[in-house]
């Protein structure tokens, strides 16, 4: 991995620009877009996942991370077991009291529900609640809320996409990523100039695509033997 300072500068050397004062930081927030698109379109799942255990708050709901972008599962531990929640946006819509605090709603699904699979940590479960538990998103206020259904529980096991973090001062990328972020800079450069012909931009644009395909393949390997799983079923 490399800091994006570093491939930053790169861009700018080959434009023949200072890489001093505000032109670089034009660059780097151009850099910074760039990173963020790539963490979104064409990273390895993996690289931006994480598991946490948030507490409930004094409003009743569960606060997202401050780099939380989207879930993969929303579960609760109950008798011992991790069980997974599913999204209803009309389960247990948010209501607030007189003070302006949020109102934990119920559903009419009662009970809890564990799917047949594998939890979310890869163990082998099976159905063992007949009914299902619910959660909501309130992405404006960023929190969830969960259908409690009278069990006495006060945090939610949540496994969600991340962001790109800053690690002093500074976000590591991935090297498949490196080509892709610097076309998305200079196109980002480009776009938006009027004495830049449409063609020109036209072809940077298809430039930077190119790039992403490259870098979700290069991320994202094809294993031999997850074909032939597919092939099997």
């Amino acid at each position: 991995m490399r800091n994006l300072r570093d491939i930053v500068e790169e861009v700018m050397l080959g434009q023949g620009m200072p890489t001093v004062g505000a032109q670089f930081m034009r660059y780097y927030q151009l850099g910074i877009d760039g990173a963020r698109m790539m963490s979104q379109q064409t990273a390895n799942p993996d690289w931006h996942k994480k598991i946490v255990t948030i507490p409930i708050n004094e409003a009743g709901g569960f606060p997202m991370p401050h780099d939380f972008v989207d879930y993969y599962y929303v579960a609760i531990c109950a008798n011992g077991k991790i069980v997974t929640l599913f999204h209803s946006p009309t389960s247990c819509p948010p209501m607030l009291d007189d003070c302006g605090d949020m109102i934990p709603q119920n559903s009419t699904n009662n009970g809890w529900w564990s799917y047949g699979g594998t939890d979310i940590y890869g163990t082998t479960v099976k159905s063992q609640y007949p009914d299902r538990g619910s959660f909501d998103i309130n992405w404006e206020g960023r929190y969830f809320i969960v259908n409690r259904d009278g069990l006495d529980f006060d945090s939610i096991k949540l496994i969600y996409k991340t962001s790109i973090e800053q690690i002093n001062g500074d976000y590591l990328i991935y090297e498949g990523d490196e080509w892709a972020i610097k076309e998305a800079i200079i196109y980002g450069l480009m776009k938006h100039n009027v004495r830049i012909p449409v063609s020109q931009k036209a072809f940077h644009k298809r430039e930077m695509m190119n790039a992403k395909r490259i870098a979700r393949r290069t991320n994202n390997p094809i294993r031999i033997n997850e074909v032939l799983d597919v092939l099997r079923r």
